[in-house]
This record gives C-alpha cells, sequence and structure tokens, in this order.
C-alpha cells in the first residue's frame, strides 16, 4: 500500500466510515460503491447499489456484521435514482427498520420511473432520436436501452427527510453538511463533513471520468449543464483543497477541489469543439451530422445513449449563452431539429 492509500485508509478508519464495493462486470464503470458511516453504536448507509441479487447478498452481509453486537443503522440515504444506487432501497428500510434520506426531485424521478408502464414513454424516446437525424437503426437500438433499463428501477419507499440545499444533519459526533447538484441527476446529494475534510460525491465528482450530464427525450429544452456548472462551481467554493473523496464509481481519492476544477475545465473544451463544428459548416447541422465528430471513437449502444444526451446538454446551454441558435426543419412527415453557429 503506498503513502497515499495508506493514509486515504487511516483517515476513513478514523471517520469510521467503510466502503463496499459492489461488482458490475458489464458496465464500463467496474463496480459501484456503498458506503456505511460508524459513530459508537449508529450506523448510517450511503445508497444501496443495484437490484442485483449478489448485491443484496453482500449488503446483508455487511449490514449483519454491524447489527450482530447490537448497533443500530439508523438511516439510509440514496443520492439519486439511478438504478445502480438504488436497488435495495425498500429492502434495506424493511430489514433493518431505518429511517430513508433522500432529496425531493430524485425520489419523484425515481418513484415515476419505477411506476410509469405507458408505451407512451417509449414512443417519446423513439421520437427524439427522429427529431434529431439519426436513422431508424439509432433509433431503435437507443430506444431498446431505455425498454431494458424499465425494470431496474425499484419502488421507491416513503421517506423520513427530504434532503436540501443547504441542510445540515447529525450522526453523533459529525455534522455533514448536504449540497445539492443538478445535471447528472436532477438533485444529487453530496454530504461535506467539513470538520475532517471528506466529501461523498458519489456521482457529482468521479476521479477518471466525468460525470454524465445528459438532456434527455421527455424533458428536452432543459439546460442541466448550465445548472451542473454553477452547483459544481458552488461545491468547489465550499471545500478545502485538499479535500478527500469519496465517488460512487472508483477508490477516494484526494484534491476534490482540483478534480471539481478539471470536470468544469472538460465542459469548456466540450463547447469549443461543438462551437467549431458549427462554425465550419455553412448550413445548420443535427446531432446525427456530428456526433461521432464530437467523441472520435466507435459506440456501443450506451455510448449512444448517453454520448447523444450530453451532446444535446451542451448544445442547450451555447444556445442559452447566444452562441448558437436551434433551426427547426419541417416536413409534412417530421420536424428536424439542426443548429448553427450565430
Amino acid at each position: 500500500m503506498n503513502k497515499v492509500n495508506h493514509n486515504i485508509e487511516e483517515l476513513l478508519t478514523k471517520s469510521g466510515i467503510e466502503r463496499l464495493e459492489l461488482p458490475m462486470p458489464k458496465n464500463a464503470l467496474g463496480h459501484v460503491n456503498v458506503y456505511f458511516i460508524r459513530q459508537n453504536d449508529h450506523v448510517w448507509i450511503i445508497d444501496s447499489g443495484m437490484r442485483a441479487p449478489e448485491h443484496q447478498a453482500l449488503i446483508k452481509e455487511k449490514i449483519d456484521s454491524y447489527t450482530v453486537d447490537g448497533t443500530k443503522i439508523d438511516a439510509l440515504i440514496i443520492t439519486h435514482y439511478h438504478p445502480d444506487h438504488i436497488g435495495w432501497t425498500g429492502w434495506v428500510k424493511d430489514y433493518t427498520g431505518c429511517k430513508f434520506y433522500m432529496s425531493e426531485k430524485e425520489w419523484f424521478m425515481g418513484r415515476w420511473l419505477a411506476t410509469d408502464k405507458t408505451d407512451d414513454y417509449l414512443e417519446i424516446v423513439r421520437s427524439f432520436y427522429y427529431m434529431h437525424g439519426f436513422d431508424d437503426e439509432i433509433a431503435a437500438l437507443c430506444t431498446s436501452y431505455f425498454e431494458a433499463s424499465r425494470p431496474s428501477f425499484p419502488p421507491l419507499p416513503s421517506r423520513e427527510k427530504t434532503l436540501k440545499q443547504g441542510h445540515q444533519i447529525a450522526l453523533v459526533e459529525n455534522n455533514y453538511d448536504v449540497f445539492t447538484v443538478t445535471g447528472h441527476s436532477p438533485e444529487h446529494v453530496c454530504l461535506y463533513d467539513r470538520d475532517n475534510n471528506i466529501l461523498f460525491s458519489i456521482d457529482a465528482v468521479l476521479e477518471f471520468v466525468t460525470p454524465n450530464v445528459s438532456t434527455w427525450a421527455f424533458s428536452p429544452h432543459d439546460n442541466p449543464l448550465q445548472s451542473f456548472k454553477e452547483d459544481l462551481e458552488r461545491l468547489g467554493q465550499a471545500l478545502e483543497e485538499d479535500c478527500l473523496v469519496l465517488p460512487g464509481h472508483g477508490k477516494p481519492f484526494f484534491n476534490g477541489k482540483k478534480r471539481i476544477r478539471e470536470i468544469l475545465k472538460h465542459h469548456e473544451r466540450r463547447e469549443d469543439k461543438i462551437l467549431k463544428i458549427l462554425s465550419y459548416s455553412d448550413h445548420a447541422l443535427s446531432i446525427a451530422d456530428f456526433i461521432k465528430d464530437i467523441y472520435n471513437r466507435e459506440f456501443s449502444c450506451i455510448d449512444w445513449v448517453f454520448g447523444i444526451g450530453e451532446a444535446y446538454s451542451h448544445l442547450n446551454y451555447l444556445e442559452s449563452t447566444n452562441k448558437i441558435e436551434r433551426v427547426e426543419q419541417k416536413t409534412k412527415e417530421s420536424t428536424i431539429v439542426q443548429w448553427a453557429s450565430l
């Protein structure tokens, strides 16, 4: 173990934090983290993995290792509604009798995706890809991803507490400031322990990849990238320079403030690249016309879904700053959305 890793483990042990790494073999991220915070005879859990039996078994084993000596599981905090973080929420609450905390928008989004089984949802998704210039093959491929994902959203139980920006929650000796970050999801919760300079960033700040920030078919005029930038800047201003970051994927790492600056710079470079592509064209372009020029690589199904979504969020952001304009080409059969530089 090198010195940095030793220091991280020492700080986690001192703070009563354990990280449970749950494998995701079919996902490029490799695993998802569930965190346990222990203070005296009280434990909080952050997130609940994905709805896979092996995740449930590993979470149960960890819970049992605490409760065997009478330690109480006080609360489960779910940071955002994505299926790799909410999988066993209801089960953990029932099994331990703990309280359940989540932000309002994340809870409502998770509940909607778990309960909405109407076919018009998929038709909206399919139409979205046609509207942006994609052919039958890509539209069907991306729609199939959303259809296959629907069973991954389990019903969410009622909440004992709604987490909001500016809240502070206490676990025995430690106080955690609540920060919410819009963009990767509608109201992603991060927790910051100022006294120990530890941030549970989960998916708002990752070390080796930038969190996906997408505009989706069911809210095509949203501007999540602007909110993401503003919220991430606010979070970065609150952190100490050598902050220890506990992400949702990957291992803990130091220098959260620096990593936030890198993520914001990444989006600036992406915006510049899109502006350059549009400025070189003598006519308006659909996303389908230039999507591969942005990323310069071959796409899998999930790359198409998240690549298109993130490109669209950059386009909506650039439109909001009056650097590009949206051009709608209407025919009898359909409308194609295109973009041109100003």
